[in-house]
């Protein structure tokens, strides 16, 4: 098993075990059952390249840390399961790795890593600093977040042309 394979099943079963054995702990068992969905979804995006649904089982798992923070659970695994299904999401768009060098594929990890981590910070930090903002307030961070990743994303298309 290649390095992209082994990193995609270990994001993706985190994702839905991490969601599966949260739900199923409070005993919301019905709820528990619902992530093999999105998880057997995204092995399907996987296995055949479709990057629709790769997208439409990232949602089911957004959704579900959601709702997994909104029934009172805790918000540090919906945080990393929703980051290790992003991972997973990722992985899928990229495509076929033989198609990548190991410059590209070290780079686009590289990427990821980073792309994570400073997820997994911004949620540690929301944790530690208890701001209370307006409705406008997050409207206007959710917008700086967006025009944030389209400019990552902007730079790493350009990145990767130069690269070809």
């Amino acid at each position: 098993m290649e390095r992209r394979q082994a990193l995609f099943f270990t994001c993706l079963a985190s994702a839905g075990l991490i969601l599966v054995l949260n739900f199923y702990k409070s005993g919301d068992v019905i709820l528990a059952l619902v992530p093999l969905l999105p998880t057997g979804m995204m092995v399907y995006a996987y296995r055949r390249t479709q990057h629709l649904a790769a997208s439409f089982s990232l949602a089911g798992f957004s959704i579900l840390s959601a709702a997994g923070v909104v029934l009172n659970h805790a918000l540090i695994p919906m945080g990393l399961a929703t980051c290790a299904a992003l991972a997973s999401w990722d992985l899928v768009l990229e495509g076929k790795p033989q198609l990548k060098t190991k410059h590209y594929e070290k780079l686009h990890l590289c990427y990821l890593g980073t792309a994570i981590g400073m997820g997994l910070l911004g949620t540690a930090t929301g944790l530690l600093l208890h701001l209370r903002l307006p409705f406008v307030g997050m409207l206007g961070l959710v917008v700086a977040a967006l025009i944030s990743i389209n400019q990552v994303m902007k730079y790493i298309q350009h990145d990767r042309a130069s690269h070809r």
